[in-house]
């Protein structure tokens, strides 16, 4: 079974990715380019990083996503890095199909990330805690918290 994943980059893009099925793990892998972690910042939705994704710039659209589905600023313990995607999982961490909500908060949070960081370029946020601060507001606005892993 193909099942669709959005990949989320540093940059704030967001794209969709196609997961042949046949063993999911290494599907993962594959788009990552590496060795990965899972985590569940909202129920049915699985987020994949980089194991070794240090070396990566912080990923803030991840980040402000996963903080507002978990309801708390996860950037004041640690930041996703590097790319992260996002597949949907059932109750026993089964691929299943992305639910529509995932779509829906990460296309909320581009706009808020939009809105935030454009004026940037001249009347902004003061600095990058002022940015992320608004951004956190945006996000708990934008997104209702999800709870727990899948």
């Amino acid at each position: 079974m193909s099942l669709v994943a959005l990949m989320i980059s540093p940059t704030g893009s967001v794209s969709e990715e196609f997961l042949p099925g046949r063993d999911h793990l290494a599907d993962v892998r594959a788009l990552l380019g590496g060795s990965v972690d899972g985590a569940g910042y909202r129920r049915g939705t699985r987020m994949w990083t980089l194991g070794e994704a240090g070396a990566h710039g912080p990923n803030v659209l991840a980040t402000a996503l996963a903080s507002a589905w978990r309801g708390q600023d996860l950037a004041a313990a640690y930041w996703l890095r590097g790319p992260v995607l996002l597949t949907g999982a059932d109750s026993e961490d089964r691929p299943v199909v992305l639910q529509q909500q995932v779509y829906d908060d990460v296309r909320a949070l581009q706009v808020v990330l939009d809105q935030v960081l454009r004026p940037r370029k001249g009347s902004g946020p003061r600095s990058d805690g002022d940015a992320w601060r608004q951004i956190l507001v945006g996000a708990f606005a934008a997104v209702p918290a999800a709870g727990g892993s899948a």
